[in-house]
């Protein structure tokens, strides 16, 4: 596991126990938006530097807060 995806990991982990962060599918817009349910989201968007989605791409996503943090794209 890369370094970003272990830190995410743990991050996640910490957030769930507390009871906030979710894990969702989205559609990949560009490094600095995503699309979940026709809605774009294109603030605090922070991407895995090991992610290699294109445009129009499913990826999955955590959020955690008011952020997005693209973990990888969905095979």
């Amino acid at each position: 596991m890369g370094e970003c995806t272990g830190k995410l990991a743990r991050k996640l982990r910490n957030q769930q126990a507390a009871g906030t962060g979710e894990l969702l599918c989205a559609e990949y817009v560009s490094p600095n938006a995503i699309r979940i349910g026709g809605q774009t989201f294109s603030h605090n968007i922070y991407q895995n530097p090991d992610c290699s989605a294109q445009v129009g791409d499913s990826i999955l996503a955590a959020q955690i807060g008011t952020s997005f943090y693209i973990i990888c794209k969905v095979v």
